[in-house]
């Protein structure tokens, strides 16, 4: 195993933290340790770095995977606590060790092993399965999107809504990470009184076969504004929808379109 040195800079900060490539299986670490971080799914790690310092307040990361976003925030917000959820049990051993190499974090990053649905449970998951031994980054609970990969193996994970999981632990949070391949709009589903209560900015993924219907739904009735995130562009949107080059999408209550501009402009993106 190999100890990758991560650093990033935002603003006036310079930052690093470390994370094992598990014998190059880590493609996430991969891609990062050969372009740097600023480059992996740009522009999203300079977002999720502008709200960590313009709220410093609690992250969700839903998908966490082995745990890049949980490790940035976590730098970068020194009084928030990280809600990492990661229900693959290999993946989430991988994040946990991880975690354990970057010791002025760990005590605040917790991992969550729940799948996030639209009802509490049992669901069947569906890990998909590459040629090079690689952790899975594209499992989940779709099984459209399992077959649409290729070839997956099933397990039984628990599965929590996120009003559920908040009012258990009276948590409150300004920003959230949904990267879920595909099974994003059943998260939002179960996660209405949160959202209502926090009015988080969600940074969502957007592959080109998701349920737009469901989506746009949902962004119309809870108030809130889509945006594409292109490289060094954050783009309104009439409404979500596919765009090619910008994995993730912002959704932000239509009353904080105001800080996002602010964190655009601290990491140098514009907004348009």
């Amino acid at each position: 195993m190999s100890k990758i040195r991560i650093p990033f800079v935002v603003g006036d900060r310079a930052l690093s933290f470390l994370m094992d490539d598990h014998d190059a299986k880590d493609h996430i670490v991969n891609l990062i340790a050969e372009h740097g971080l600023q480059r992996y799914e740009a522009p999203t790690p300079q977002l999720v770095a502008g709200f960590a310092l313009a709220f410093g307040e609690n992250f969700l990361d839903i998908g966490a995977n082995t745990g890049v976003y949980s490790l940035l925030y976590g730098c970068l917000a020194p009084s928030a606590t990280v809600y990492a959820f990661e229900p693959l049990v290999a993946v989430a051993k991988a994040l946990g060790e991880n975690i354990r190499l970057n010791p002025q974090v760990a005590e605040r990053i917790h991992i969550e092993p729940y799948a996030l649905s639209d009802r509490d449970g049992s669901y069947t998951w569906y890990e998909t399965i590459n040629d090079h031994g690689l952790f899975s980054t594209s499992s989940s609970l779709s099984k459209d999107r399992a077959k649409s990969i290729g070839n997956y193996r099933t397990s039984t994970v628990r599965a929590r809504t996120l009003d559920s999981f908040t009012s258990e632990h009276g948590l409150k949070f300004r920003l959230a990470k949904i990267d879920v391949e595909g099974y994003e709009p059943a998260v939002l589903a179960g996660a209405g009184k949160t959202i209502q209560i926090n009015r988080p900015v969600l940074i969502i993924e957007v592959l080109r076969d998701a349920d737009f219907e469901a989506l746009n739904s949902w962004t119309s009735a809870m108030d809130y504004v889509a945006y594409a995130a292109c490289q060094d562009i954050v783009l309104r949107l009439d409404r979500v929808e596919y765009i090619a080059g910008a994995q993730n999408h912002v959704l932000c209550p239509s009353e904080h379109l105001d800080k996002l501009a602010s964190v655009s402009q601290l990491v140098g993106l514009r907004l348009r």
